[in-house]
């Protein structure tokens, strides 16, 4: 039981991601044309028990103590997410009859109101779904612990996570996050706008630059805005 002992020290924080050019947020998003991206999962500082599905096959090898271990968990999703997790926990709890979960699914309204109170109050859950545009905010206060080390040591198999993706969990110089799963955001646009304007229409390897060039040819051709968003998804792009 050393190594449960050891993991309790873990929060995994789930955290959605998705990109047009490279990184991690939750959801997905529709348009005319589209781009690819991902989903995630990271870690905390206060006293936990541990990403269980990720550390299977090293913790189970040090089960025989008997220690019972309690893993708190909350996310936000469908009945069908909740189903599938429960149903992910209850298999882990039948292999690792010492492990028993404590589970809060949630909707998305109030759910980072939520959140925000229990991380004040030191009682965040040890596994938390967490919304890209957060993560960093949970980062720089410290709520999160540094996975890297539970990484080095194989005590979490990240063997089946993009590199590219797995990267996006990195903040200030600790693994802060793992990808949970992959889903997309779309960046959509009016192609009679383009040709308007005469602009191609984007591909897959375009950059921000032609994003900036294109917007302002748009605008200088036609008199009209080249993107439309909302604050909030304008933000998270940028991120990714």
């Amino acid at each position: 039981m050393k190594k449960y002992a050891y993991m309790k020290k873990i929060l995994a924080l789930a955290l959605g991601s998705a990109m047009v050019l490279s990184a991690v947020g939750c959801g997905s998003g529709q348009g005319t044309q589209n781009a690819g991206g991902g989903e995630a999962q990271a870690p905390a500082e206060q006293e936990t028990k541990a990403d269980a599905p990720a550390a299977a096959d090293g913790a189970a090898e040090q089960e025989a103590g008997g220690e019972k271990v309690v893993i708190k968990m909350t996310w936000w999703g469908g009945q069908t997410r909740h189903d599938q997790t429960q149903a992910v926990c209850d298999l882990y709890t039948s292999q690792h009859p010492d492990v028993t979960f404590e589970l809060s699914p949630s909707g998305w309204d109030g759910y980072f109101d939520k959140l925000s109170t229990q991380t004040a109050s030191g009682s965040m859950p040890d596994i938390v779904q967490m919304d890209y545009l957060y993560l960093a905010t949970y980062a720089k206060n410290n709520s999160l612990a540094d996975l890297q080390g539970f990484i080095d040591d194989g005590t979490i198999d990240v063997s089946n996570i993009d590199g590219n993706l797995l990267q996006t969990g990195s903040m200030n110089g600790k693994m802060s996050a793992l990808v949970l799963s992959t889903s997309l955001l779309n960046v959509g646009f009016n192609p009679d706008v383009l040709a308007e304007a005469g602009v191609e229409e984007p591909t897959g390897a375009w950059t921000w630059s032609d994003f900036v060039a294109m917007c302002e040819t748009v605008y200088e051709k036609t008199g009209k805005y080249g993107v439309s968003m909302d604050s909030v998804a304008d933000t998270n792009i940028f991120n990714y």
